[in-house]
């Protein structure tokens, strides 16, 4: 039942930001998913450069 509930919270999450990106691809705020990544989840970025180095 946990696994099902955890499934179930990523699939909303994705779908949620799925549709965050469709606006502001819209209105011309970001330009691809890249960017869109790194403006809503900052951290993963900074320890994508950590690991690089």
């Amino acid at each position: 039942m946990d696994q099902m509930l955890q499934c179930m919270e990523v699939n909303f999450r994705t779908c949620c930001d799925l549709l965050r990106y469709q606006q502001m691809k819209k209105a011309s705020v970001v330009r691809d998913m890249d960017e869109f990544l790194d403006m809503l989840y900052p951290e993963n970025t900074e320890e994508e450069q950590d690991e690089s180095i």
